[in-house]
């Protein structure tokens, strides 16, 4: 019992101490730790792609599966790089804060202690950084060998010789292989027929038969229902959006209906297990071919529309237009004969000879249909013109070139097939057929997008409206955005239709999207990563800082400043210093957010430098003499200013040049140095008071008290006229015939010297004649005026003495 108890004492002790310490969780690693491993384990699958590629028996599936595996590692390497990389400037900077170490070793042992912790983290940090960017550099490197094997492959394949089709030895084989694989193909329409009796019966063999061929003949109508609801019946004169969206709903209706049919035969085929699995490609190759030729022959038909010339897109008479739309027919029914054919010949494991007979007989006659096709398209003669009426033009820039490759495809088809390359002839007839309809899908997309944005644009549609009222642009501004969408569409439209066209070429979509993507998120050149979204999100945040710093400028020029007692120079000068301040405050942000370091800017304005020092001395002198104004105040907006020749109102100061206002309207641009350097009259610089002398002469007998009792009651009975100073009457000549008088007072705002001194002219004049003192009308002489405004003859100004 004793030792039962001794026993359970232990088990409990245990349980109750070592126990809850083995359940602890361990603690897990650190980030760094987790991005070190996950990089090991990056270059472990590079490096097992990278001996995988050693293989010269990889298949073009095999390395597209390949490809997938290695297109997702940059992105996973990216994510570690942006999320270490901070770490890594963040060390920098709070090392850079401890200074150097100092030679003598005369440093405390807590800071060498820090020094040597910061330098330990940095130095692991970058080494993650310089791991995950030769993993990235070593992913890129892969990605280009498969590129390389895969188009080499391609290539190998594409231009491998065969017999010519003029060989007799090829026909000669194909007489002698025939009888075994028409046996072939007996042998498997007689396995699909048992195989449907056997899994839906006699009658239900007989029912799906006649279930298919009412499902393909009710197609036809049905599609011709559509269009006639849809097109035919709108018989107005179209628009050129109308023909775009025409053209569109033949494409659409095509599409839907051979679409659903395949569909629908598909499912009825899978769900019973009507075919054996060798022939599902079979089944497939036939269904989209189906749906190809329909939905191809209803673009062609979309577009030339025979017999309707006013939906017609392209400028064509109805004869021509039939011809093209019979060519294109003809031709999309030998394409999808083609890869019928190939993917009956693949089932039945056919003969080399039958293979390579078929694919060039097709080419061929690929390749004559489209020769038949490029006769029909010239020019129109005057004849065409007479019959064709308004919808006759000129010949189209383009078709000129169109004819010159179209016949060059077909020259090298027939050589390629005559020479025994018939891989290649087949495959070139087969992306002259593809290339066409993809041509003819991009161009009527790119006029639908067009004329849908124009349509958009009209002052009159709902889209204007509803912009000019909530977002308040002008009608120029909405004009510009539409144009550049109109762009962007047409690029995007463009591009996509050109990967169409080059993917079968092997250029594909997914390498295509991988460029963009480093281009658009980073590449790096050295130690400097350049990043195109940075760039783009650099610049809009730069354009929302200047647009943010002009909203407040405007603030404070309209709102706030006209409420505070400051003159209007001072104002202008807060109001354009705090742009120049929001302008570099937002470069800086702009800057930062790209990424860019205080060292890198510093190299950057270092070279910026020797461009200064040598083309853009004079602006960079104009720049700091425009911030000396702004900051002197000697020269402000307001004030009336001569400079050489010229005198007029300062209108604004410019970064680089100031404007002023003449009293003539027109306006000259001086640059900011010439007021620093040079010497500039301001006629208010310490007030704005004017002086205004009106001089008075009055024949020699008149009575001088006289005389200058009314200069100076006139004057002061002017209510704009200054009391303090008070007006002053001066004599300044005796002459033979006249004696010369002076008028000197003073006005509180040199805009009004003019006016006053016409008044005060009025004036006078009016009391010497009532006095009698002038008989007629006295030669008035000069009106001196200091510190005046915009006048016109008769008139001069000096500065205040």
């Amino acid at each position: 019992m004793t030792h039962f108890l001794r026993l359970l004492l232990s088990f409990l002790l245990w349980a109750a101490v070592v126990n809850p310490l083995s359940a602890q969780a361990p603690t897990p690693p650190s980030p760094l730790i987790q991005q070190r491993q996950a990089l090991d384990a990056l270059k472990l699958q590079l490096d097992q792609l990278d001996r995988a590629l050693q293989n010269r028996d990889l298949t073009d599936g095999q390395l597209a599966d390949l490809r997938k595996t290695v297109l997702v590692l940059p992105d996973q390497i990216l994510v570690v790089i942006n999320d270490v990389q901070p770490r890594v400037d963040l060390l920098k900077a709070r090392l850079k804060e401890l200074g150097a170490k100092p030679a003598d070793g005369n440093e405390a042992a807590e800071i060498t202690r820090e020094r040597e912790d910061r330098e330990k983290a940095l130095q692991e940090h970058e080494e993650v950084v310089r791991l995950a960017r030769t993993l990235a550099l070593q992913a890129d490197q892969v990605h280009t060998q498969i590129v390389d094997k895969r188009r080499e492959l391609f290539n190998s394949r594409l231009f491998a010789p065969s017999a010519s089709l003029l060989s007799p030895e090829l026909w000669i084989s194909v007489a002698r292989n025939l009888p075994h694989d028409l046996a072939a193909i007996k042998t498997l329409g007689s396995d699909v027929a048992a195989r449907v009796v056997d899994q839906l019966g006699l009658l239900g063999a007989i029912a799906f038969f006649f279930l298919c061929t009412s499902l393909l003949l009710v197609s036809l109508p049905l599609y011709r229902f559509v269009i006639h609801f849809f097109v035919d019946r709108h018989d107005e004169k179209p628009t050129p959006l109308a023909r775009d969206v025409a053209a569109l709903t033949y494409v659409v209706s095509a599409l839907v209906v051979s679409g659903g049919f395949a569909l629908l035969i598909n499912m009825i085929v899978r769900h019973f297990g009507l075919l054996p699995p060798r022939l599902e490609d079979v089944l497939n190759t036939i269904l989209s071919s189906f749906v190809i030729m329909a939905v191809a022959r209803a673009l062609a038909e979309g577009i030339l529309t025979p017999n309707r010339p006013e939906w017609r897109l392209v400028k064509a008479t109805d004869a021509t237009a039939a011809k093209l739309l019979s060519f294109a027919f003809l031709m999309l029914g030998l394409f999808a004969l083609m890869r019928v054919t190939g993917a009956i010949n693949t089932a039945i494991s056919a003969a080399l000879a039958l293979t390579v007979a078929t694919r060039g007989v097709f080419a061929v006659l690929i390749a004559l249909t489209l020769a038949g096709a490029l006769r029909s398209i010239r020019p129109f003669d005057e004849v065409d013109e007479d019959s064709f009426g308004e919808y006759v033009n000129t010949e189209a820039a383009w078709i000129g070139p169109a004819r010159i490759i179209g016949w060059i495809a077909f020259v090298v088809t027939i050589v390629s097939v005559v020479f025994g390359y018939i891989a290649f002839g087949s495959f070139l007839s087969v992306q002259i057929t593809w290339a066409i309809t993809v041509i003819a899908t991009t161009t009527l997309l790119v006029n639908l997008t067009d004329h849908a944005l124009e349509r958009l644009i009209q002052p009159s549609s709902r889209v204007t409206r509803f912009l000019y009222a909530t977002v308040g642009l002008p009608r120029s501004s909405l004009d510009q955005l539409f144009v550049i969408a109109q762009g962007i569409l047409r690029l995007m439209i463009i591009s996509i239709g050109a990967l169409a066209v080059l993917a079968p070429w092997g250029y594909e979509s997914g390498d295509f999207i991988a460029s963009i993507r480093r281009f658009f998120f980073g590449f790096t050149i050295g130690d400097v990563t350049i990043s195109f979204a940075g760039i783009f999100g650099a610049v809009i945040v730069f354009v929302v800082g200047f647009f943010l710093t002009r909203a407040f400028q405007g603030w404070l020029q309209r709102r706030y400043l006209p409420q505070t007692s400051l003159d209007s120079g001072l104002r202008n000068s807060i109001t354009t210093g705090i742009g120049y301040v929001g302008f570099v405050a937002a470069g800086g942000i702009a800057v930062s957010y790209m990424g860019l370091s205080l060292e890198k800017v510093t190299i950057v304005a270092g070279a910026l430098s020797v461009g200064i020092g040598l083309g853009l001395q004079s602006v960079v002198n104009n720049f700091v003499s425009g911030l000396i104004l702004l900051w002197e105040r000697t020269i402000r907006v307001g004030d009336l200013i001569v400079v050489g020749e010229e005198q007029g109102y300062v209108k604004r100061i410019n970064v680089r040049a100031t404007e002023i206002e003449t009293f003539d309207r027109a306006t000259v641009i001086v640059p900011n140095s010439n007021f620093i350097s040079g010497m500039v009259k301001n006629r208010v610089h310490s007030d704005r008071v004017g002086r205004v002398i009106v001089p008075v002469p009055v024949p020699k007998d008149s009575d001088c008290d006289q005389v200058s009792a009314i200069l100076r009651e006139t004057a002061e009975s002017n209510s704009d006229v200054l009391e303090d100073p008070p007006p002053r009457v001066l004599f300044k000549k005796i002459g033979d015939a006249i004696l010369e008088f002076e008028l000197v007072c003073f006005v509180p705002e040199v805009e009004t010297a003019a006016r006053v001194s016409s008044d005060l002219t009025f004036v006078i004049f009016r009391r010497l004649r009532s006095e009698s003192i002038i008989k007629s009308p006295p030669a008035v002489g000069k009106i001196e005026i200091v510190n005046a405004t915009a006048f016109t003859g008769g008139l001069t100004q000096e500065s205040k003495a």
